[in-house]
């Protein structure tokens, strides 16, 4: 090849690259990585409908006044979220960026007169205006489930299992469920009566891990936070930890029903696999009970992420729970699925022939390219055999003769 061929070539395959460029944080989802991902999603669905969740669909775009509010604290307008105009209505319409929000919308409107608990499980992509150190893709597939109307331990049980239950079925290997509880340390400072600006300081100290940056508060109370700080690790640990402190009545009463938590997904997810920090509040903006990621060793970022909220609809308040899964974070790093054999079947095969071939567990490819002969074509599509005259035979070398 001449250089300027060669050159030429090279041009080319730069301006393909370049005209298949993609915002930043997007990307093309390819064989086999996108097969691994869908294979992911279509399991997950199978185990939430088995265990009772009822799938529901709910558009990309939606009028942002519809989601605003629903879940816990008003956190319904994401900070995150593409907003745009709508031409039709000429109001502010929003791209999704979490698909919980919108599972609680319908379940306050649409299917607000049904029986609770009610079990819907959902599946999509979501898109953020910007990243995260440790998931930069802004565009996420989200596969999920909500129990909605439901509280308590039985609830929380429930989760744990199905959690677990998905994640073990799927083989993911070195597992670490990381359970806090968002709504412990705010209720620990007002009953401190901190400021705002204390109690921001205190969050973003145990945050941090950052011991010095509770050394200007009341020694008193800077003496529970620096014991609250140290109480991270194995269940029976941080529950013995925390047991021991002295606690006003009202967060002792409310670690007492996360301690109860702490024991039930123990229980469900195995206490030697379970991570707690009761001191985390840092990413959940709206989990107001118990908060659960999920983590694997050699997978970077979360492989899930739920917890329980307050879902609001006008003064009426529920409780909810649920759990989303990040297929997108971890498929790769499955084992891969078993092959199926590739059978190659010249364009003339009848209909009834292909359909027994993959009933027969082969994936069936036609060669359809005309002036090129029929084994060349199964080599060059990775095909393992082929089905000439009503049989299935080994691939010949391309120098054989052809059927």
């Amino acid at each position: 090849m001449t250089s300027s061929a060669g050159a030429g070539i090279t041009r080319a395959m730069d301006d393909a690259l370049l005209n298949g460029l993609l915002p930043e944080g997007l990307r093309d989802g390819l064989p086999p990585h996108a097969q691994a991902r869908e294979r992911v999603v279509r399991w997950l669905q199978d185990h939430f409908e088995a265990s009772g969740y009822d799938l529901v669909a709910p558009p990309l775009v939606e009028f942002e006044a519809g989601l605003h509010g629903r879940v816990d604290a008003g956190q319904g307008d994401s900070s995150d979220a593409f907003r745009l105009l709508d031409p039709v209505s000429q109001k502010t319409l929003i791209v999704r960026s979490d698909i919980t929000r919108q599972v609680a919308r319908i379940a306050s409107t649409r299917m607000s007169s049904q029986a609770r608990p009610l079990r819907l499980s959902y599946t999509g992509s979501a898109l953020r205006t910007r990243g995260t150190q440790l998931r930069p893709s802004r565009q996420v597939r989200q596969v999920g489930f909500e129990l909605i109307g439901a509280k308590g331990l039985p609830a929380a049980r429930e989760l744990a299992q199905i959690i677990a239950a998905a994640f073990d079925g799927l083989d993911v290997p070195d597992l670490t469920f990381d359970l806090s509880f968002p709504g412990f340390i705010p209720a620990l400072c007002a009953d401190f009566h901190l400021t705002v600006e204390q109690s921001e300081q205190v969050k973003r100290a145990l945050d941090d891990k950052d011991a010095a940056g509770l050394c200007d508060l009341p020694s008193g109370i800077a003496a529970v936070f620096l014991d609250l700080l140290k109480a991270i690790g194995s269940p029976t640990q941080v529950v013995a930890a925390i047991d021991a402190l002295d606690l006003p009545a009202s967060a002792k009463a409310l670690w007492s029903k996360a301690s109860a938590l702490v024991d039930v997904f123990a229980e469900g997810v195995g206490a030697e696999r379970l991570h707690v920090d009761p001191g985390e509040v840092h990413g959940f903006s709206y989990q107001a009970g118990w908060a659960l990621s999920v983590f694997s060793s050699g997978i970077r970022g979360e492989l899930g992420k739920g917890g329980a909220y307050v879902l609001t609809s006008g003064e009426d308040e529920e409780q909810a729970q649920g759990f989303t899964f990040y297929p997108d974070v971890f498929a790769d790093h499955l084992k891969p699925a078993a092959q199926k054999q590739r059978v190659c079947v010249p364009s003339r095969a009848v209909q009834s022939d292909i359909l027994a071939l993959q009933e027969a567990g082969y994936v069936v490819l036609r060669a359809v390219l005309e002036g090129v002969d029929f084994v060349s074509q199964a080599e060059a599509m990775g095909c393992d055999v082929i089905f000439d005259s009503g049989t299935v035979k080994t691939l010949k070398p391309a120098s054989a003769s052809t059927p």
